[in-house]
C-alpha cells in the first residue's frame, strides 16, 4: 500500500499551523475499514464544570490509513473534534492520533470516537495572526498577545468587556539566605522578557501559543522559560503551562518569590460591588467585598447585603438608607487579599486595606483548592495554580482592589516563606578522589563527585488557568471551576481497547482473577499501588521540587523512608518506577494511578534532568537531593518514561523532553558513565564522534529516544541510526552479552567488540530496555538483532550450564532474578516454549533478587513510638515493588497461559 506522509492529511478544510496537520472538519472517508473503527472511551474524572479537554487514542497497526473524518458520538449526537497525529506505525498508518473538544462537546455521558457521518466545512480556527499580534477568540473569551514585548497577553475580554491585562513573569531574588536572626540582602525584582513567540497550532476547537524568554532587570538575567497558553473553542479559560529552567548560582541567587502577575480593570464599579473569592478545601469558599456592607452598626437592608453576598450588583446607592448612604466612605474598603500555603496542611487568608497598615487575619484552613476571583457583577478573572498544596509555598495574592485596577499574582513560589535553598545538603566531607568518593559510596549509598550536586539546568514545569468571566460566580461555580483546575476531566479509551490495540509492545493485559494465583497477582498488584498511594499521603512527599517523587528505600529502625541517607533517599526513576505507574494505569484505568504517573512523569523529566550546561541533557541517579548524584545517566532522562503521558495526553511540554534526548549520548563523551569503576574506559573528547555506550542502560535510552522520534515524525535518517545500532549489536561476538562497545554518533553504527569479552549487568534491563526491545521486535524485521534479544531475555536467568554451553562461560553471581522473569516470559512467547513459560512463573516465584508474593502485611504505629500515626510494612522498597509489579504484569501478557494452579 502506498505510504501515508504527513502531507495526506492535508485537504482543503484542513487548517494547518506550525506544520501540524490538523485531522478534523475533513470529508468523511469512503474507505468501509475505517468508518468501521470505534473506539469506547471513559472519563478519567467526570466533567463538573466544562473546559476543554485533549486526549490521546491508539491504533492498530494498519486499522487507520489515514483519518476518515472522526467525530466524538455521545448517544446519537455526533459532536466534532479537531484531530491530528502523534505516532505512526513502520507501515505509515497511524499509530496515535491526539483529539481537543470543547467545552460543547463535552457532557458526562458514555462516548465513543468513531468516523463522522456527517459532512463539515471548513471551520474558522481560533487564532488570527498580524506581524504585531496574535488575536485568539474562543467564541467566549477574546484574548490579545503581543509578539514584540514583555506581557503573556495584553488583554484577557469576556462579552466585550476587558476583565484582565498586562500579564506578566514576577521573579524575586535575595542575595543570601535567611538562616542568621539578622540578615542583610539585597532583594530584586525581575520581569519576564519574551524572545520567541510561535504559533504551534491553530485549529477550529484547539489553539496553542509558545512564548520563550527569560527574566530580567536593567542588570541581569535569570530562569529561562518556556510558557504555552492553551485556548480552547467556547471555552472562557486559557491554560498556562508554565516552564522555569534554573541557571541561578545556588550559593548566592536565593529565589524568593516565582509568579505570574495581571492587572484587573475596574473603572468606576462600586468598591462594595468588587469581589474576592478563595476556594478553601472541600468545596469551601471565603467570600468577601473590598467594602463590606454586612454586620454594619447601620443596617443598609437586605436587598444589599444579600446581593454582595451572593456576588450580584446591589441596587443603586440612592436605594441605600440615608444612615449608611453618606457614611459609606468611612467604611474601610480591604484592597489587598493574600492566601499562603506554606506547608501541604496548612492555610492562611489575610487582609490589609492598604501599604503600609496592619494585616487582618481573616481565616484559616488546611488545603486550598488555590483557586481564587477578583471582580464585579459585570465581570471579573477566576484564576488557579494546579496542585496548588501539594507543590508548595504557594501564594495567591490580590492587590490594589480599591483602585481603578487590581492585581493578581499566582505565586508558585511564595513570597511569604522562606525562599529556596537548593545549596547541596553537605560539603563532602573530604571525599576528593574516586577512590574517597567509592568509600561514601559503600557507606551511604551515595555517588558523591565536587561539583556534580549543583541543580544548574533542572526545570520545574507548573499549570495555571485564568478565565475571563462575564460576571461574579456563585460559591458554587466556583468551587466546581476549582475542581476542574485540579482534576481536569480527561476522556482516555479504556483498558482493553488499550490492551488490545498492540501498542507499547502488547506488554500489559487487563486485570484477570480467573484463578486462585492470578487473583492473588491482582491484589499484590493492588496493594503495592495502594501502599505508595498511602505513603505519598502520609509522608507528605509533597513540594514545589518534590512533588511526584518516591523515596528510594526504608529505614526499619527509624520507621521512615531514608530522606537524609545518601543514595537511598528519592527514586529519581530507579527501576523503572515510572513505568510500573503507567502499566497499572494501562490495565486497572483507575483514576489515581493516573494522578499519580502523571505527578511522577512531570517530575521526573524536568526536575531530576539538567536541561542545560556541562550535564545537559542527563538525568541524576537517586540521592537526598533531586540532582545531587555525580552518576549522570541516560537512564534517569529517558525519553521511555515519557512516552506514556505524551501519547496519552498529547501533552506538547513532554513531546519538548522526549525530543531533548535524540541527541543526549554526545553528553556520554565528556560524562563518562564508567569513570569511576572503569579507569580504563575511554576518555572521549566533545570533538570525536564516537562516545563509549553499554547495551543495557545507555543504549535502551537511546534507542526509546530515536525509536520515538521515529515514530512520531516518520524520519527516515533517524530510522537508520536505530537500525545500524540495532544491526551492529545483534553482530557482536555475543550479542547483548557484549555489553558495550564505541558507538558512532553519526552513523548509530557501533564499533565490533575483538576481545571476545562475556559482560552483563543486573542492571541492563531494568530502566526501559526491555520495554523497547519489547515494541521493537514486533515492529522491525531484523532476524540478528531479535536472536540477540530473545538469546539475552533467555539466558540471562537460565542455568550456569546452559549459559556456558552457548556463551563459553556462565554469567557468575547476578541479581534481579524475578524482574528478569518477564524476560523469559517474552522469549517463551516468541518462540511459542510452554517450558520456558513455565520456567518464567518458575523465576517469578522463586523470588530471587524480588520479593515474596506474600507480605501484604500492615503494622500501624503511633506516638510515642513515631511522631505522627503510621501504617507501615518494612518489607517494602520501591526497587522491590517497582520490579515485581512489572514482572508480574509482563509474565500475564507474555504467559498467562503457562501460570498453572
Amino acid at each position: 500500500m502506498k505510504k501515508i506522509t504527513r502531507r495526506k492529511f492535508v485537504q482543503d478544510s484542513v487548517l494547518t499551523a506550525a506544520g501540524i496537520p490538523l485531522l478534523g472538519a475533513i470529508k468523511p472517508s469512503r474507505n468501509a475499514k475505517n468508518a468501521a473503527v470505534s473506539v469506547p472511551l471513559h472519563w478519567l474524572d467526570k466533567p463538573t464544570y466544562a473546559n476543554g479537554t485533549t486526549f490521546g487514542v491508539p491504533w492498530p497497526k494498519g486499522a487507520l490509513k489515514k483519518d476518515p473524518g472522526l467525530a466524538l458520538i455521545s448517544g446519537s449526537i455526533e459532536k466534532p473534534v479537531q484531530s491530528w497525529p502523534l505516532a505512526y506505525w513502520p507501515d505509515g498508518s497511524l499509530k496515535w492520533t491526539a483529539h481537543a473538544l470543547s467545552p460543547l462537546a463535552i457532557s458526562a455521558e458514555e462516548v465513543k470516537l468513531q468516523a463522522a457521518t456527517i459532512k463539515k466545512g471548513p471551520a474558522k480556527p481560533l487564532i488570527q495572526e498580524t506581524n504585531s499580534h496574535i488575536k485568539v477568540n474562543t467564541g467566549k473569551l477574546q484574548c490579545v498577545i503581543e509578539k514584540n514585548g514583555s506581557t503573556i497577553f495584553e488583554s484577557l475580554s469576556a462579552a466585550g468587556k476587558e476583565t484582565a491585562k498586562n500579564a506578566r513573569l514576577v521573579l524575586l531574588v535575595q542575595t543570601q539566605d535567611s538562616d542568621d536572626e539578622i540578615s542583610d540582602f539585597q532583594l530584586s525584582r525581575l520581569e519576564g522578557k519574551i524572545e520567541k513567540v510561535t504559533v504551534e497550532q491553530n485549529g477550529p476547537v484547539r489553539a496553542v501559543v509558545k512564548l520563550e524568554g527569560i527574566h530580567a532587570d536593567s542588570s541581569r538575567q535569570l530562569l529561562p522559560y518556556v510558557i504555552r497558553l492553551y485556548f480552547y473553542a467556547e471555552s472562557e479559560s486559557v491554560r498556562l503551562m508554565h516552564t522555569i529552567i534554573y541557571d541561578a548560582d545556588e550559593n548566592k541567587d536565593f529565589i524568593r518569590g516565582l509568579g505570574v502577575r495581571f492587572d484587573v480593570p475596574f473603572d468606576d464599579t462600586e468598591l462594595h460591588n468588587r469581589h474576592v473569592r478563595f476556594v478553601g478545601e472541600n468545596g469551601g469558599v471565603f467570600a468577601e467585598s473590598v467594602r463590606g456592607l454586612t454586620g454594619l452598626r447601620r443596617d443598609p437592608g437586605q436587598a444589599f447585603t444579600q446581593a454582595q453576598i451572593t456576588g450580584n450588583p446591589t441596587p443603586i446607592n440612592a436605594e441605600l438608607p440615608q444612615t449608611v448612604a453618606h457614611r459609606l466612605q468611612y467604611i474601610p474598603a480591604f484592597g489587598s487579599y493574600t492566601l499562603f500555603q506554606p506547608t501541604p496542611d496548612a492555610f492562611e487568608i489575610q487582609k490589609q486595606t492598604r501599604q503600609g497598615h496592619a494585616w487582618l487575619q481573616s481565616a484559616y484552613g488546611k488545603r486550598s483548592a488555590g483557586t481564587g476571583y477578583l471582580g464585579s457583577p459585570v465581570g471579573g478573572v477566576a484564576f488557579g495554580i494546579r496542585n496548588f498544596w501539594q507543590s508548595h509555598p504557594a501564594q495567591l495574592d490580590i492587590r490594589k482592589a480599591e483602585k481603578e485596577k487590581g492585581e493578581v499574582t499566582l505565586w508558585l513560589w511564595a513570597p511569604r516563606a522562606q525562599p529556596m535553598d537548593l545549596r547541596f545538603y553537605h560539603d563532602g566531607m573530604g571525599q576528593d578522589t574516586y577512590a574517597e568518593q567509592l568509600e561514601g559510596l559503600e557507606i551511604t549509598y551515595e555517588d558523591y563527585e565536587p561539583g556534580f550536586g549543583r541543580p544548574y539546568g533542572v526545570a520545574r514545569t507548573s499549570e495555571m488557568q485564568i478565565l475571563a468571566l462575564p460576571h461574579t460566580p456563585s460559591n458554587a461555580a466556583l468551587a466546581e471551576i476549582a475542581d476542574q483546575i485540579q482534576s481536569p476531566s480527561m476522556l482516555l479509551p479504556r483498558p482493553d481497547y488499550l490492551a488490545a490495540s498492540g501498542v507499547f509492545g502488547s506488554a500489559f493485559s487487563i486485570p484477570d482473577t480467573s484463578s486462585e494465583k492470578k487473583a492473588a497477582i491482582e491484589k499484590q498488584l493492588d496493594f503495592y499501588f495502594d501502599y505508595y498511594k498511602n505513603q505519598i499521603e502520609a509522608r507528605h512527599w509533597y513540594g514545589f521540587w518534590n512533588y511526584g517523587d518516591f523515596m528510594h528505600a526504608y529505614d526499619t529502625d527509624r520507621h521512615v523512608w531514608k530522606y537524609d541517607v545518601g543514595g537511598f533517599a528519592w527514586d529519581n526513576s530507579e527501576l523503572s518506577t515510572d513505568i510500573w505507574l503507567w502499566y497499572y494505569f494501562l490495565r486497572s484505568g483507575r483514576s489515581d494511578a493516573f494522578r499519580i504517573a502523571e505527578a511522577m512523569t512531570r517530575h521526573t523529566g524536568e526536575v531530576d534532568v539538567h536541561h542545560i550546561g556541562p550535564f545537559a541533557p542527563l538525568g541524576s541517579r537517586h540521592n537526598v537531593m533531586h540532582w545531587g548524584c555525580s552518576a549522570k545517566q541516560l537512564r534517569i532522562s529517558t525519553a521511555t518514561n515519557r512516552r506514556f503521558y505524551y501519547y496519552l495526553t498529547g501533552d506538547e511540554r513532554t513531546g519538548d523532553l522526549m525530543r531533548e534526548q535524540i541527541n543526549a549520548v554526545k553528553t556520554l563523551q565528556t560524562v563518562v558513565p564508567v569513570r569511576k569503576v572503569n579507569t580504563a574506559a575511554p576518555k572521549n573528547t566533545e570533538n570525536s564522534d564516537i562516545a563509549t555506550v553499554s547495551f543495557g542502560t545507555d543504549w535502551g535510552a537511546i534507542a526509546g529516544a530515536w525509536f520515538t522520534e521515529w515514530e512520531r515524525t516518520q524520519d527516515k535518517a533517524i530510522r537508520e541510526k536505530l537500525l545500524d545500532s540495532m544491526r551492529t549489536i545483534a553482530a557482536q561476538p555475543h550479542g547483548f552479552f557484549t555489553g558495550s562497545s564505541l558507538l558512532n554518533l553519526e552513523t548509530g553504527a557501533f564499533e565490533i567488540d575483538k576481545t571476545g569479552k562475556v559482560s552483563v549487568s543486573h542492571l541492563n534491563a531494568v530502566f526501559g530496555l526491555s520495554e523497547i526491545c519489547f515494541e521493537l521486535l514486533g515492529l522491525v524485521d531484523d532476524p540478528m538483532f531479535a536472536k540477540a534479544w530473545l538469546d539475552y531475555c533467555r539466558l540471562y536467568n537460565a542455568t550456569p550450564e546452559e549459559q556456558k554451553q552457548e556463551l563459553g562461560e556462565s554469567l557468575k553471581k547476578l541479581n534481579l532474578q524475578q524482574g528478569h522473569a518477564r524476560l523469559t516470559a517474552f522469549a517463551a512467547k516468541q518462540h511459542n516454549d510452554p517450558k520456558l513459560g513455565q520456567r518464567a512463573w518458575e523465576e517469578f516465584y522463586k523470588s530471587q533478587g524480588g520479593t515474596r508474593s506474600t507480605r501484604l502485611e500492615i503494622t500501624h504505629l503511633k506516638g510515642p513510638e513515631v511522631l505522627n500515626p503510621i501504617d507501615e510494612n518494612p518489607n517494602v522498597s520501591t526497587n522491590g515493588a517497582a520490579q515485581w509489579s512489572l514482572a508480574a504484569i509482563q509474565c500475564l501478557a507474555f504467559a498467562g497461559l503457562y501460570l498453572n494452579e
